[in-house]
């Protein structure tokens, strides 16, 4: 394994090099978070090289979970609404008002201009960039100004050939560049034009869906990642 060390920038802690029941527990929650596997989830070293033995899942805060977590409180209190359960319904209004505030707050990077998950250790942002920074104009909790922002940078950096990268690290890894996936260019299509960015979120549609016919036409297969940066 890599050993690393994470210095706490406040706290002035230092924690260990990960243990193996480090690295399976890390492990299994990359592997249910979904995003199986991704520099989300990694540590990069001097070099820039993300690497499997730097797992730290339980260490991130995720920006699109946390807006996955907001629709259901906010789904639960209109719902109790609906049965005339008022305290349930303040209960989870509030709950759901403040995980709102606490995503354009907590998850929204000043330095990078972008939603980006939290690093517990460090108390900072991971400087990752990845498609889960859609998640908060898909549930309508950005600001205009943080959309405009995210927009700008799907545009130039996120939009290949074939569609949508799944972050911009190349890693090995299958949530990483040079791969796009189907459920995060349904939400960034979906957020951009929530936002007004309907030019875009159409040019990123069209060309995803031509890459999929284009597949298709050679091998008759749906498949569940595409190479959109290279579509030969």
């Amino acid at each position: 394994y890599v050993k690393h060390i994470v210095r706490s920038k406040d706290a002035k802690v230092y924690s260990p090099a990960p243990t193996e029941v480090d690295i399976y527990r890390d492990t299994r929650a990359a592997a249910e978070s979904g995003w199986d596997f991704s520099s989300r989830w990694l540590l990069a070293d001097s070099n820039g090289i993300f690497r499997m033995g730097t797992i730290r899942t339980t260490a991130i805060v995720p920006v699109d979970l946390n807006c996955l977590i907001y629709n259901l409180e906010s789904t639960i209190a209109k719902a109790a609404g609906l049965v005339g359960d008022r305290s349930a319904e303040s209960e989870f209004s509030g709950r759901a008002e403040r995980r709102r505030q606490a995503i354009t707050t907590v998850f929204w990077s000043g330095q990078h201009q972008f939603f980006m998950d939290l690093d517990m250790a460090t108390g900072t942002h991971t400087g990752v960039f990845s498609l889960a920074a859609v998640y908060p104009l898909f549930f309508n909790v950005a600001t205009q100004e943080q959309a405009d922002q995210v927009a700008e940078k799907i545009r130039s950096s996120f939009l290949q050939q074939g569609g949508l990268l799944a972050t911009l690290n190349v890693t090995g890894q299958q949530w990483d560049a040079p791969n796009g996936w189907a459920p995060l260019h349904y939400l960034a299509i979906e957020g951009l034009k929530n936002y007004g960015y309907h030019d875009l979120a159409g040019d990123a549609a069209h060309r995803w869906m031509r890459l999929i016919e284009k597949t298709y036409a050679f091998n008759f297969r749906l498949l569940e990642k595409y190479n959109v940066a290279d579509t030969s």
